[in-house]
């Protein structure tokens, strides 16, 4: 079973990889609004963040970045725009 599972894993991060346009141009924004467990706004700092793209079992992006916080705890990331 565990084989299968990394056949279609493989399988599917190729046709996606294949289907893609090349990395370098290929980019989304993700913005939203950092808060603690109480609602409060983690404002104007710098935050390490991990953003992940998975397909069921299968991992077929990841970045790490620091994204800074405004004034409200509001950001915007361009996602695929970290440099390796």
């Amino acid at each position: 079973m565990k084989s299968l599972i990394l056949f279609l894993c493989l399988g599917l991060s190729t046709f996606a990889w294949g289907q893609s346009a090349p990395l370098s141009q290929t980019l989304f924004t993700y913005e939203g609004v950092l808060t603690d467990g109480s609602n409060a706004p983690y404002a104007s700092q710098n935050i390490s963040v991990v953003f992940t793209i998975n397909l069921g079992a299968c991992m077929l992006f990841q970045e790490a970045a620091t994204i800074n916080t405004g004034p409200l705890g509001e950001f915007s990331y361009s996602v695929g725009s970290s440099t390796l």
